[in-house]
């Protein structure tokens, strides 16, 4: 096989799931700006290949590493998937842009009663298809759309599910993300020991991947956790 080189369509194939394997190791490292890059080329090849679906996926990777560092193409990249995958004839893509949509406007402009639904559409979509990897996604930031409910017990049983999800495809940053809803949940549950512990795994993995932004998030939850213990009194 030495010297064979693979048909252009299939070589192009090869380059984006590397290119999205590449990005999604980065953004679990916490190289934000090495994964956007990628994300970026992804797209890119995506576009000239005429993959819409492929393009409009990487399209969310891009928004998921620019939101850490450039918002205003954060929120340009998030315009652009939303739209595309609005257009496309897949049932799938479009419940995911919905439930990314509704994910991102929560973290750009606060909870709106409109976008409560769109999580749990998207999860059902992707169990329909079998698609493991947009169900992580989707299991994993429902999670914190529970515990804005006060609903912290369904909060922290996605946020388990979304870690076994994240480990079985691989996302070690959705590992990571469901490791810090889970605390935000057993926090205001009120079950402060099984958070400590959630919070100590959490900060050992992302120091192991030096990734220094989640384990700075975790130490701010762990700051948090022991103010509260502290004042001896829930959150609200």
């Amino acid at each position: 096989l030495s010297g064979r080189r693979l048909p252009g369509a299939e070589r192009r194939s090869l380059q984006t799931a590397i290119l999205e394997q590449v990005g999604m190791v980065r953004r679990s490292m916490g190289d934000m700006q090495g994964a956007a890059d990628d994300f970026e080329a992804l797209v890119a090849l995506a576009r000239e290949q005429g993959r819409a679906d492929a393009e409009a996926r990487g399209l969310f990777y891009l928004g998921s590493a620019l939101s850490w560092f450039d918002r205003p193409r954060f929120e340009a990249a998030a315009e652009r998937a939303m739209d595309l995958a609005g257009r496309l004839d897949n049932d799938l893509l479009r419940s995911h842009a919905r439930g990314y949509a509704a994910y991102w406007n929560l973290l750009l402009r606060g909870p709106r009663e409109e976008d409560f639904a769109a999580p749990g559409e998207a999860i059902d979509a992707a169990r329909r298809a079998g698609d493991r990897l947009l169900l992580g996604q989707h299991v994993a930031r429902a999670s914190y759309f529970r515990c804005l409910r006060s609903e912290y017990r369904a909060g922290c049983e996605a946020a388990r599910e979304g870690m076994d999800l994240a480990l079985e495809v691989g996302d070690g940053f959705d590992y990571l993300l469901c490791h810090f809803f889970l605390a935000w949940g057993l926090l205001h549950a009120g079950q402060w020991g099984d958070m400590l512990g959630v919070l100590e795994k959490g900060i050992r993995m992302a120091e192991s991947n030096g990734h220094q932004l989640w384990a700075t998030l975790f130490h701010l939850e762990e700051d948090l956790l022991y103010a509260q213990r502290a004042l001896d009194k829930p959150l609200f």
